[in-house]
């Protein structure tokens, strides 16, 4: 129990580094993945009784997270990392449809997780388990794994519906 207490003390932080820092500028030389954060997970965590928790915290962490969603959606370039036929185009499904679910928006969550169902699964995945586009890669077991961890993810989020 004095974990529990102590971890949920800890989560209470992403609401003071949501209103101090802003979402990550997306551009040349970043990418979706570069942007992961524990701050999805830990809007969740304090909900269960952390000390010092307020409505606010919640409230200011749901809106950053909001705005990140905005210009992964909205930015050329988060437009060009969801066309990407490899693990780019995975993560930003998973980035979007994680961030969408957890901002209370079920239905472009639902509607990109569907769309990687098919789609992504498909182009990425040969009949034998293969990644073809990860196996060209220097680190083709990290991508490839890195990939199906995305895929795992997005199969998560469908289930919670």
């Amino acid at each position: 129990m004095r974990a529990k207490r102590r971890l949920a003390v800890l989560a209470t932080t992403p609401a003071a580094f949501a209103a101090v820092v802003p979402p990550p500028q997306l551009g040349v030389g970043h990418r979706p993945q570069d942007s992961r954060h524990p701050a999805l997970d830990a809007i969740a965590l304090p909900d269960t009784g952390a000390p010092g928790r307020t409505g606010d915290d919640r409230r200011r962490m749901t809106e950053w997270n909001k705005d990140f969603l905005d210009r992964l959606k909205e930015s050329d370039f988060g437009k060009q990392e969801g066309a990407a036929v490899n693990n780019h185009g995975t993560v930003q499904d998973t980035q979007f449809a994680t961030l969408a679910y957890a901002t209370g928006d079920r239905r472009p969550a639902r509607s990109t997780v569907r769309a990687a169902t098919g789609g992504r699964i498909t182009a990425q995945i040969a009949g034998d388990g293969r990644q073809p586009q990860e196996l060209t890669r220097t680190r083709s077991w990290h991508y490839s794994t890195f990939t199906l961890v995305a895929h795992t993810r997005l199969a998560a989020i469908a289930v919670s519906w």
